[in-house]
């Protein structure tokens, strides 16, 4: 099992205590579109998850990770300023062993939600690889490798 609170409080350590704070609730919030699980709200670095999947432990833990990975890509890592670019740095590796590739075609080998946009790809790689581990998808592992989470 994954505990979201350490991978949390390694990416921000100066939020410890309201990572902690915040991740010990499922808020309810007004959703606009019942098929938003959650949301990650950068301004007051919170995640809210919706009341009506906290009692499904394995959807609360896949949303919680997946806002993560939003989180996460505030801070820049390996050299990349953006998700986007740590997202064309895998695409571009991928093209080398899959080369008739085309950009959806390699977010959809993480989730067919990471074909929205490269920000979203990068959230589900986030919570692909670290939810399932060794058994994620190629794609986020390579994702997760260049954007330089390689435990």
């Amino acid at each position: 099992m994954v505990d979201y609170k350490i991978i949390a409080v390694q990416s921000f350590p100066e939020l410890k205590g309201h990572i902690y704070n915040e991740l010990n609730k499922v808020t309810e919030a007004k959703f606009s579109n019942a098929d938003v699980l959650g949301f990650y709200q950068p301004g007051i670095k919170k995640i809210t998850i919706s009341k009506r999947i906290a009692g499904n432990e394995k959807l609360v833990r896949e949303t919680v990770a997946h806002e993560l990975g939003h989180a996460l890509s505030e801070k820049p890592r390996n050299g990349f300023n953006t998700t986007t670019e740590a997202f064309d740095k895998a695409y571009h590796e991928w093209l080398k062993t899959n080369p008739k590739a085309t950009e959806r075609s390699f977010a959809n080998a993480i989730s067919s939600y990471a074909e929205a946009a490269k920000a979203e790809a990068f959230a589900e790689a986030f919570m692909d690889f670290t939810v399932n581990g060794k058994n994620a998808a190629d794609a986020s592992k390579l994702i997760m490798n260049i954007g330089g989470n390689k435990e």
